[in-house]
């Protein structure tokens, strides 16, 4: 393992925070050497943007990188308080970049072929799908990250593997975990209020068609109530006056059962809404300024 040369870490308010992550994510000793020795900085969204112009995956949100020919890591600082376990977790996943680049090569062939055979016969689909957005080329040195911060549960031989980066790895994967719930909560949320806006919006629909059919049929007995006496047969046109109020009466508690569903489904999409608006500032906030993605 390289150590950091003298000087080389310097004592700026990043370069604390960013320790502080090695303790975060419950990083050995010897983990740590290694994360130092990349002079780690945790950066503002400005910064990061410039410390990490280029992005492994299209369409993903990246919170650090590692430099390979400058031999830095650099996280992305997260101010939103209930993402902030993602700063922990990035630092260990770059943290383990750093020590594949490490590697000797006949380490590194015997770490890939356990990473590999984990990976071809693990169920995880999110895992899968994050892979392949990634040129194969980066695919190896990207799931030896990923499993040692995301999977909770390896072969014997992997966790001996990671044990000599992790104190207690459970601790970095729980952060990866917290930091995934918090947007597949919102999902789940998102995902329940469409459907009972779908399920209101057919009642709505359905109900205001008997109100109509109601308030025809109310319309209709009194055009016949009308006609009626300018026949001049009032005995006839007050036996539907009865029928003809109840119409009315039917008509009106189904206009006000409508009106209280389509206030229901009102606030169902602005609970919607107000959601999607918080998804979306949960995102732009783990975006660096000026990404697209």
């Amino acid at each position: 393992m390289l150590s950091a040369p003298a000087g080389a870490v310097t004592r700026s308010p990043a370069s604390v925070v960013a320790r502080a992550l090695a303790t975060d994510a419950s990083m050995t000793p010897a983990a740590q050497r290694v994360y130092l020795a990349a002079r780690p900085t945790v950066d503002d969204r400005a910064t990061f943007a410039d410390h990490c112009p280029v992005f492994e995956a299209p369409d993903t949100v990246v919170l650090g990188c590692f430099v390979p020919n400058r031999d830095r890591i650099h996280v992305l600082r997260i101010d939103r308080p209930e993402l902030a376990s993602g700063m922990a977790v990035t630092a260990a996943h770059e943290m383990l970049h750093a020590v594949y680049a490490r590697l000797p090569r006949e380490e590194r062939r015997t770490v890939d072929a356990m990473t590999a055979k984990f990976y071809a016969s693990s169920s995880g689909a999110s895992l899968r799908d994050a892979l392949t957005d990634y040129p194969p080329r980066e695919r190896a040195g990207e799931r030896h990250s990923r499993l040692g911060t995301e999977v909770a549960h390896l072969p014997p031989k992997l966790e001996r593997y990671y044990g000599k980066y992790f104190r207690h790895r459970a601790v970095v994967v729980a952060a990866s975990a917290a930091y995934e719930h918090v947007f597949d909560d919102l999902e789940s949320q998102l995902t329940a209020l469409d459907a009972e806006i779908t399920t209101l919006q057919s009642e709505v629909d359905e109900l205001g068609d008997q109100a109509d059919a109601a308030g025809a049929e109310a319309q209709r007995l009194a055009d016949e109530i009308d006609h009626l006496r300018a026949d001049g047969r009032i005995a006839a046109s007050n036996d539907l006056v009865d029928p003809q109020n109840r119409a009315v009466e039917t008509a009106n508690a189904l206009v006000d059962q409508h009106n209280a569903l389509v206030s229901e489904a009102n606030a169902r999409i602005d609970a919607y809404n107000a959601l999607v608006l918080t998804n979306q500032q949960l995102i732009d906030s783990v975006k660096p300024l000026g990404s697209t993605r």
